[in-house]
């Protein structure tokens, strides 16, 4: 599964994947959003996604700007940003 990355106005980064893009527009699509310190790779997510995604249904995963999670994906290699997170910036 390839990660891929939507910039923000005000040039923060988002890192997504979007399993079963197949079927976007066809069905619902299903938003899996991981907790204050979480991240998409971590825990049930990546199973989950993939346990809806075989069911036809498309599935976007997503990492929020200031989890602390980079490039790396599994470790937490920004801590700089997590730092400066709060909940009203993720929103």
């Amino acid at each position: 599964m390839k990660t891929k990355i939507f910039n923000t106005s005000v040039g923060n980064i988002i890192r997504y994947k979007l399993y079963n893009k197949e079927n976007v527009g066809e069905k619902d699509l299903v938003i899996i959003v991981h907790g204050f310190k979480g991240f998409m790779d971590w825990g049930f997510f990546p199973f989950a996604a993939q346990k809806i995604a075989a069911k036809g249904f498309p599935v976007l995963c997503f990492n929020f700007s200031h989890n602390g999670v980079g490039e790396d994906l599994l470790n937490f290699t920004e801590l700089d940003k997590f730092a400066l997170n709060s909940y009203s910036l993720e929103v």
